[in-house]
């Protein structure tokens, strides 16, 4: 079985303004992607988002869903983590990339659920469960 510990509280980010707020808020965090976005977004895709949002190479973790080809893409091309489900090659991209690779989805709070009219409050509710 595969465990980590996340970097702070976990974050589910889609977009770039999603980034800057969660990095606004001066903690290590661990930013996380979408449910499967390896698979409509890319390892290119979600570092451009990343970045776009002031993220420098901090905690981030790609959902690739069973896709290990999309996982060892990502992994191999800079993306510091991957969401990998049970599939035939994860071993062997676990192997690889090791330490790299989780099997779960970690708990986190999703932005697709904030209103930024409403402050960052319910952001840093979320700081404490980290």
């Amino acid at each position: 079985m595969l465990r980590h510990t996340t970097q702070g509280p976990v974050f589910v980010v889609h977009a770039a303004r999603d980034v800057r707020a969660v990095l606004g808020l001066g903690v290590p965090v661990t930013l996380l992607s979408a449910p499967g976005a390896a698979g409509f977004l890319g390892a290119d895709g979600f570092l451009a988002v990343l970045r776009a949002g002031g993220w420098d190479g901090g905690a981030a973790l790609l959902d690739c869903g069973a896709g290990a080809g999309w996982a060892w893409a990502a992994l191999a091309g800079g993306v510091p983590g991957v969401v990998l489900e049970e599939c035939a090659a994860r071993a062997d991209v676990a192997a690889r990339f090791a330490g790299r690779v989780w099997g779960a989805r970690p708990p986190a709070r999703d932005l697709a659920e904030w209103d930024a009219r409403r402050g960052d409050g319910w952001l840093r509710a979320w700081l404490t469960r980290g």
